[in-house]
């Protein structure tokens, strides 16, 4: 699955103490309220179940099955109550883990001083963790922080709310046959972007990240031979592969890299397949909404005034931790854009099960040749 290279690396992540499996559903319940952060939690038949965690405004778990693994990485910190309570309750930036949403370019809102942009690096609290209500009506749980975000490099101060609904979803391939073994979970996501006031507001656009643990291969389709970006350090080509239709990069929590995409390259979904046991695998597939005439806005911190990228992805080392990150970005708005709003929504599928069926689906949704 992983190819001879690719294989060899990753299985290099649990001799590291790589954990394949983050705290259960029922632990995180359990940890979580007695931390004095009560999880809101969706469940239903056939479409698993997610978790919510209005701190950091992000979902926490998606779970196929009851006493599954969770897709999403989860901080290890938030294993116990007690370590939980602290590291929530803490003033640095609060890596949950889970799936998250920002605001970019990053450059503006996180890098403090572009002479020093790793000693000034800091994620904006009024995003993350911010100040979010939460409230559930049915199977939808919405999400809404107000804030008050800072251009770093252009010195401005704009007013701005995120407003996110969840709830989920039926499986992508229900039409087809039987999926024997493999068990599904799935959610959509519509975030509302808004401008208090268009006039003066520099470009802005959601950041969405869904943090997931090593080791396996993000898999981003293309309509076309296409190079990714290095945002970092050059990533080595066992480490990212191009084949006529898609993008393979390698997520094993050992190295620090980082990729870009251009809108006009992508099809709209990137996925990762990781193996999680013997003869077991995960798949998590986004599905994401590409605008090549939009303006995208967020490039390398270097190159500030070339074209954007609408996807990305991160593969941790040591400095935050050994994970990895599917990143998508909206076209802007404020600017020139005319606009002051913005709604973007997204599905995110979830299988897990013998590898062989997974990587069957995986070629379904991700294309022929998504894999090696």
């Amino acid at each position: 699955m992983l190819g001879n290279q690719g294989a060899a690396l990753a299985e290099r992540g649990p001799q590291k103490g790589l954990s394949m499996l983050g705290p259960s559903r029922e632990s995180l319940l359990s940890t979580l309220h007695s931390a004095g952060h009560p999880l809101l939690e969706l469940s239903a038949p056939d479409q698993g179940a997610l978790l919510v965690l209005p701190y950091g405004g992000r979902v926490l778990g998606l779970f196929a099955e009851a006493a599954g693994e969770n897709f999403f990485w989860v901080n290890p910190a938030l294993a116990e109550a007690e370590s939980a309570r602290a590291f929530l309750g803490g003033n640095a930036w609060v890596h949950s883990g889970g799936d998250r949403t920002w605001v970019s370019p990053e450059v503006e809102f996180h890098v403090g001083d572009l002479a020093d942009p790793w000693n000034t690096y800091q994620a904006p609290r009024v995003i993350d963790p911010g100040q979010y209500s939460a409230a559930q009506t049915g199977q939808t749980i919405t999400l809404t922080n107000r804030a008050r975000v800072h251009y770093h490099q252009r010195k401005v101060d704009i007013d701005i709310e995120i407003e996110k609904s969840v709830r989920l979803i039926a499986n992508p391939l229900h039409a087809e046959p039987a999926l024997g073994e493999v068990a599904y979970a799935g959610y959509e996501t519509a975030t509302t972007l808004r401008l208090a006031d268009l006039a003066g507001a520099p470009p802005i656009s959601l950041w969405s990240l869904a943090v997931v643990p090593p080791a396996g291969w993000m898999i981003v389709p293309t309509w076309g031979a296409t190079a990714a970006r290095d945002f970092f350090e050059p990533t080595a080509p066992e480490r990212l592969v191009s084949s006529r239709h898609a993008v393979r990069f390698l997520i094993d929590g050992l190295e620090q890299h980082k990729i870009g995409l251009r809108a006009e390259a992508l099809t709209g979904r990137a996925g990762f397949l990781r193996t999680a046991g013997p003869e077991r695998s995960a798949l998590l597939v986004r599905q994401f909404v590409v605008n090549p005439s939009g303006d995208y806005i967020d490039t390398p911190w270097e190159a500030r005034d070339q074209p954007g990228y609408a996807f990305q992805s991160y593969n941790g080392g040591e400095v935050l931790g050994a994970f990895g990150e599917l990143e998508y970005h909206t076209p802007a708005i404020g600017g020139d854009s005319g606009q002051s709003s913005l709604t973007d929504t997204s599905q995110l599928w979830a299988f897990a099960g013998p590898s062989a069926q997974v990587e069957a689906i995986a070629r379904r949704l991700l294309g022929a040749d998504s894999l090696p």
